[in-house]
Order: structure tokens, then C-alpha cells, then sequence
């Protein structure tokens, strides 16, 4: 996973707001996700997007992604699941260990 957070700049912004949150641009490479059906993968990743989407809305922009500059590699965790799960299920599942792993 690569990650990179920047704090906007108040030249280019025509607003401040009182708050000022991080920008922040998250990509993630490459998902392995053994033993899901193939046709699976477009909703299992919409779902890991929509739900790091509301985890970051939510509990804001982890410390630990405020001091990066360029691009970090970052090794999730393994977890279990039930078997025949929905493919959103998995990928708000998915989004919980990423972001659990962005908060270390």
C-alpha cells in the first residue's frame, strides 16, 4: 500500500476553514484477497473504498499518515472470515484492518 498526506496550502485556497484537515491521496497497489470468486473483486474494492471513505471522515487522517511526504509501503494484517460472505461485507472488512494498520 502506498500512501501520501499533504496539508492544503492557503495560497491556493480562497476559504480557510477553522479547521484545517489533511489532504490525503491513498493508493493501494496491489489487495491479496485469496479464495473469493474472481467477479467479486470490482464490488469487494468499491466497498474497501467507500468504507476507508467514511473511516477517515469519521476518525480523521491517523497521526501516523500526517508525516509522510512521498510514498510508504505498508504491510496489512491477516484475518479471518465467514464463509459465503457478501463482497461488501468483505470490503468493509478489508478497510477496517487497512485503516487499523494506518493507525499503528
Amino acid at each position: 500500500m502506498k500512501a501520501s498526506a499533504t496539508r492544503p496550502s492557503a495560497a491556493n485556497s480562497t476559504h480557510i476553514p477553522s479547521q484545517v484537515r489533511p489532504a490525503l491521496s491513498l493508493r493501494i497497489e496491489k489487495l491479496v484477497l485469496d479464495g473469493f470468486p474472481p467477479e467479486h473483486r470490482l464490488q469487494i474494492g468499491r466497498a474497501v473504498e467507500k468504507e476507508l471513505t467514511r473511516l477517515f471522515a469519521t476518525n480523521g487522517v491517523p497521526q501516523s499518515l500526517t508525516n509522510l511526504h512521498q510514498s510508504e509501503h505498508l504491510t496489512g494484517e491477516s484475518f479471518g472470515l465467514k464463509p459465503n460472505q457478501q463482497p461488501s461485507a468483505v470490503g468493509a472488512r478489508v478497510a477496517w484492518a487497512v485503516y487499523r494498520t494506518l493507525s499503528r
